[in-house]
């Protein structure tokens, strides 16, 4: 009991103590602000498209799981290709070469993979997923062929 006592004295001392005038706000600080010179967005990574050091690789023939066909229809129509598969191992580089329109309007598109022979790879099945844009093209009815094989036809 005495001291719970004290400690109801002891609070009421330490409780006169303080004025007004002692209690101090704080002052709030201005806001930091940052301001950074715009940076150009980075350049897409198209890292399936051809590079002149593939004569140096071992080339081989890539069939996709899926392909399939965007039109975005805006003026002018935007086209890409979704392609889907898997590589032999991790040392196989996928390449897709898309070719201008030919006479009738046919996009060839070559899907394959680049590999150096003489690498020391884990065999495990390597995945890719990738969106290649085809471009913009003038009005016209188009096919576009991947590996010999018909993937659509749009009209732009």
């Amino acid at each position: 009991m005495r001291f719970v006592l004290f400690l109801i004295i002891l609070s009421l001392l330490l409780s006169g103590c303080t004025s007004a005038s002692d209690s101090v706000t704080p002052t709030p600080l201005p806001p930091i602000v940052i301001i950074l010179p715009p940076t150009p967005s980075p350049a897409p990574t198209m890292a399936y498209l051809p590079l002149p050091s593939d004569s140096s690789l071992e080339r081989f023939e890539v069939i996709p799981d899926f392909a399939n066909l965007f039109i975005n229809q805006t003026t002018p129509v935007q086209v890409s290709l979704e392609l889907n598969g898997n590589l032999p191992n991790g040392c196989h580089q996928l390449r897709v070469n898309v070719q201008p329109p030919n006479d009738q309007n046919q996009i060839m598109i070559e899907v394959y993979s680049m590999v150096d022979s003489g690498a020391i790879c884990a065999q495990v099945i390597k995945e890719f997923k990738v969106s290649v844009p085809l471009g913009i093209f003038p009005d016209g009815h188009y096919a576009v062929i991947v590996n010999g094989t018909e993937i659509g036809q749009f009209d732009a």
